[in-house]
């Protein structure tokens, strides 16, 4: 299983030549398990409305629909994974960071994420890069 990081989801979504190559196959493959945790469309629709994204149309429209044209996961986020979010040890209080992270490690999936501050996290299993 796949948890993926906003900025992934948006370069996947995005066709960007930033996701790594091996990732943007594992991502797409058919087999494989792909979550979307509910606050990376939520940050997605933030980055658009700020002008730092571009989308056409209403941008919650448009995020929504392309998590429904990618087949993944949405991963609500629920009491307990919140609860999580602040009993795991962090460098940094960023909430979706903190939410996204406290996802992917109570479904003992791997983060899919170039961010160092996450990727440093010892108790965070993190997609390798190469």
């Amino acid at each position: 299983m796949i948890v993926l990081d906003t900025h992934v989801f948006v370069w996947f979504a995005q066709g960007d030549q930033a996701l790594p190559e091996d990732w943007r196959h594992r991502i797409a493959d058919p087999s494989s398990e792909v979550v979307v945790p509910s606050i990376v469309v939520w940050e997605a629709i933030l980055l658009t409305e700020k002008g730092v994204l571009k989308t056409l149309g209403d941008p919650s429209e448009a995020w929504l629909r392309l998590l429904r044209q990618s087949g993944f996961t949405d991963a609500p986020l629920d009491a307990a994974t919140a609860a999580l979010s602040r009993s795991l040890s962090f460098d940094h209080q960023d909430p979706a960071d903190r939410f996204i992270a406290a996802t992917a490690y109570a479904l003992g999936a791997e983060l899919a994420t170039v961010d160092r501050r996450l990727r440093a996290l010892p108790w965070l299993r993190c997609l390798p890069l190469d």
